[in-house]
């Protein structure tokens, strides 16, 4: 079920694009050749070890899973509330500060936390509920990379716990 949301939510994220104003959009069908996030992975602490880690390109987005708690139903189904935060990493290349020529530029990582927020609130699949954004954290302790983090959550349904029902056909007589 994990992998079929994460699966489900790059491919959403993939619809990210800019428009030729340079504002971002989200575009109907993704195109390979316009899509602003490049690079998507399972969090696993990637900015604590970037001398370690496999370069990736910016903008990024990692998708951490938060402890789900569940809901057992019948025959091996369970639900929950899911949480997940998506960590958004974009680089600086131009100041922010108010007075500097290219502060639009520069606040450009914003207008992309506002684009993933119009790409995900309310996207739903097989299996999980409408998303909607929790909490926003900004990233306000950045050097080159800054590192932004937007939570969602989703009601999911899981069935990996379920057997399949094999139906067999069966004759029957009955003597009296």
């Amino acid at each position: 079920m994990r992998k079929q949301l994460m699966t489900a939510l790059i491919e959403r994220l993939k619809h990210i694009e800019k428009d030729e104003a340079g504002n971002y959009v989200v575009a109907t069908e993704p195109n390979p050749d316009k899509t602003v996030i490049q690079h998507f992975d399972l969090w696993n602490q990637q900015l604590d070890w970037l001398d370690e880690e496999q370069p990736f390109t910016t903008p990024a987005v990692f998708i951490e899973f938060l402890p789900i708690q569940w809901r057992h139903q019948s025959r091996g189904t369970r639900d929950a509330t899911l949480s997940i935060n998506l960590h958004i990493v974009t680089r600086r290349n131009i100041p922010t500060r108010a007075d500097q020529q290219y502060t639009t530029e520069a606040l450009g990582f914003l207008e992309l936390l506002d684009a993933v927020n119009l790409c995900l609130h309310g996207h739903k699949g097989e299996n999980f509920s409408a998303l909607t954004g929790q909490t926003s954290t900004t990233d306000n302790n950045f050097d080159e990379l800054m590192h932004s983090i937007e939570q969602y959550t989703a009601y999911i349904v899981d069935h990996s716990g379920s057997m399949p029902q094999n139906k067999v056909a069966a004759g029957l007589i009955v003597e009296i």
